[in-house]
This record gives structure tokens, sequence and C-alpha cells, in this order.
């Protein structure tokens, strides 16, 4: 809950969207940097952002470059340090 409210944001782009794999990697560095413990495991994390209401997009977007055909959460992210 924490690392959700110190670092997603409302993506500014509808189909933007952000991989779960992506995600997690940031998840993992923000956990150490604020030495926090952290879901060792990416399905686990997972289950958690659905239990927060973060449900993977059921369309396609694009990535950050603009990529298209990218899978994921209609999120931004920003490592913010607590």
């Amino acid at each position: 809950l924490l690392f959700t409210q110190s670092c997603f944001k409302k993506a500014n782009k509808p189909n933007l969207r952000m991989g779960i794999k992506e995600i997690y990697k940031i998840y993992e560095e923000w956990s150490k940097i604020n030495n926090k413990k952290y879901f060792n495991l990416l399905k686990k994390f997972k289950e958690e952002l659905g239990k927060l209401n973060y449900k993977e997009e059921k369309t396609k977007g694009v990535d950050i470059n603009n990529k298209p055909g990218k899978n994921g959460y209609n999120i931004s992210l920003h490592l913010e340090l607590i």
C-alpha cells in the first residue's frame, strides 16, 4: 500500500501500459532503498495489486516510448523515497 501511494500516479495517456514485471522491478528497488519488506513472488505482488483495485487493462496500449501492442496497467510510476 505504501509503495502504491508513494509511487503510482495517474497516467497522462489512457492507452499507456506498464507491464507487471516492470512494476515489480521498481517495487523491489523501492523496498530495498526504503528498507521495507517486500513480496518475493511476482504472483503474490500481482494479487496484492488486485486487492488495491489495480487491474491489468483488457486492451493493449503503448509503452512509455509509444511502441504499440503493450499489455499491462494504465499507471505511471515515479520512484519516490519515504
